[in-house]
């Protein structure tokens, strides 16, 4: 399903290249549904609360941050490179965990295996 996505942003950034305003188009039909879907009783959906909100505003920056870098990847790029650097994300984060969290570093084997991933 992400790498469908993937290609259909390209495309999508390929004809109209502003990915910012395709992205912002993409979550508000996401919205529309939910509360299409709310509204005909498909799903529950909880109420928005000032308070809840406020503890997500890291992830939500973090996450339109993402979002737009990954327009911009696409609009510069192509869609192989974006798969490459988005796999080698565990790598990293594999690390950071190691620096700022105290987790052990992945094994000699799941290591060979990120780097391998990073080669290509």
């Amino acid at each position: 399903c992400s790498s469908l996505a993937l290609v259909s942003n390209k495309v999508a950034i390929t004809h109209m290249p502003v990915p910012a305003s395709i992205f912002c188009l993409q979550l508000s039909v996401t919205i529309l549904f939910i509360y299409t879907a709310q509204r005909a009783q498909w799903l529950e959906v909880d109420v928005i609360k000032w308070g809840n909100v406020k503890c997500f505003i890291p992830y939500i920056c973090s996450f339109v941050i993402s979002l737009y870098s990954n327009g911009r990847a696409l609009a510069s790029s192509n869609v192989e490179t974006v798969i490459v650097f988005r796999a080698c994300s565990p790598l990293c984060v594999s690390v950071l965990d190691y620096l700022f969290l105290g987790r052990e570093l992945p094994s000699r084997r799941s290591t060979a295996a990120l780097f391998g991933v990073l080669a290509g």
